[in-house]
């Protein structure tokens, strides 16, 4: 037998391809940062925009380089690895052009500000040792988001994700309280669930409570929706909720992730004194069964999302949020899995 054929060498063969697999998604996850960093170099020098304008006419690096007043060589590595992503396109006589879909991409209202912004992210992301160390002393992402136009972007793309469950949402509140007359969104946002409810009850009337920036969002959508005379807007922290109403139905729709588990009961226990003896606690959320071994995503990765962006938030777990809404005395207590991603939990406030 030739010793390259002896089991304990195939196996050790075996191993060491094995190793070898993991070193090469390692070294790959380690070293995925420049693709970013090569896109924000972008951005930030607003080469996109450059070439936009250059549409009709092309430039070639030279040119380019010359007009705006950059190093030559540098910038034409950087448009060879623009090309090979995909993101910009290189045509003849070595002139470079935004590829289509990057171009219609651009046009959204501050898209080029919204992806730079995921530079602020990362930076934030490399502090995650100082965290746990607990000598971090800066701010989270989401703590200056907020109070920028940059979270009109943040929440259109939520709204856009969560159109399906905003619609399944109404659909199963209806099943359960066909006779509802009002509802309070605590965290509005986007505004879609309060549209969808309105949708579903003809006669009913909304109040939407969330950040300015954040509602303005909301009454801009529900305005478009035709929807706006039938709302009120009241701006305010969700932690601070103190209206003088109650109302059939409040709804807390992704936002308990934002907060630590204190926060998260104090604003349930907030929530259920604003709806009436009989009425409904509604919470659709990012879905996170514990008890499944296999999850289709990550929802692991998006819980830390959630806390390096808050310095105190994380996703909460489907059975972990059924237990704060048993504890608040609401029951009896529903776990619908609406989708792959997403979780509808329903509570009532005893009649």
């Amino acid at each position: 037998m030739s010793i390259l054929a002896h089991p304990s060498v195939a196996r050790n063969a075996a191993a060491a391809a094995e190793v070898q697999g993991y070193s090469d998604s390692l070294i790959e996850t380690a070293t995925r940062y420049r693709e970013a960093a090569v896109l924000f170099a972008a951005l930030e020098l607003g080469l996109f925009r450059r070439l936009a304008e250059r549409a009709g006419d092309p430039p070639d690096v030279e040119s380019l380089a010359n007009a705006a007043g950059w190093r030559e060589l540098p910038l034409r590595l950087l448009l060879e690895t623009l090309a090979a992503m995909g993101v910009v396109a290189r045509v003849a006589g070595g002139r470079y052009t935004v590829a289509a879909q990057v171009s219609e991409l651009l046009e959204a209202e501050r898209m080029d500000e919204w992806l730079l912004s995921n530079k602020r992210q990362n930076q934030i992301w490399l502090e995650l040792p100082e965290m746990i160390r607990g000598t971090y002393q800066g701010e989270g992402f989401y703590e200056t988001l907020v109070e920028t136009p940059l979270m009109g972007n943040y929440l259109q793309s939520i709204g856009q994700t969560n159109a399906e469950a905003a619609s399944a949402t109404a659909r199963l509140i209806r099943q359960r309280r066909p006779d509802l007359c009002d509802s309070l969104d605590v965290g509005a946002g986007h505004g879609l669930f309060s549209q969808r409810i309105l949708e579903s009850y003809p006669q009913a009337r909304a109040t939407l409570f969330d950040l300015p920036h954040s509602l303005d969002v909301g009454r801009a959508n529900l305005n478009e929706a035709g929807l706006a005379e039938r709302c009120e807007f009241v701006y305010g922290d969700a932690r601070a909720l103190n209206l003088d109403v109650q109302f059939d139905l409040v709804m807390l729709n992704d936002l308990l992730h934002y907060f630590d588990r204190a926060s998260k009961a104090e604003l349930l226990d907030l929530a259920c004194r604003h709806v009436r003896a009989g009425g409904l606690l509604a919470v659709c959320k990012i879905a996170f069964d514990e008890k499944d071994p296999a999850p289709a995503f990550d929802p692991a990765m998006i819980s830390l999302r959630f806390h390096i962006n808050t310095q105190s938030g994380y996703l909460e777990g489907d059975g972990e949020l059924a237990a704060l809404f048993a504890d608040a005395g609401l029951s009896p207590v529903e776990c619908l899995r609406l989708s792959t991603f997403k979780t509808l939990l329903l509570g009532r406030v005893a009649a």
